[in-house]
Parts: C-alpha cells; structure tokens; sequence
C-alpha cells in the first residue's frame, strides 16, 4: 500500500469514529 493511501484510511477512521460519537451524544438526548 501506497503511504498516502494509509494516512487516507487512517483519517477516514478517526472521521468515523468521532462522528460515531456525536451520534450516541444525540441519542442519549
């Protein structure tokens, strides 16, 4: 794999895993 692909991958989680946790934030509302 390609060194851009990883960080790419790497952000990807970071953006799904912080959204993951604004969506239980909302549904503990």
């Amino acid at each position: 794999m390609d060194i851009l692909e990883v960080i790419a991958l790497l952000s990807l989680c970071i953006a799904c895993s912080e959204l993951g946790m604004e969506i239980n934030k909302n549904a503990k509302k």
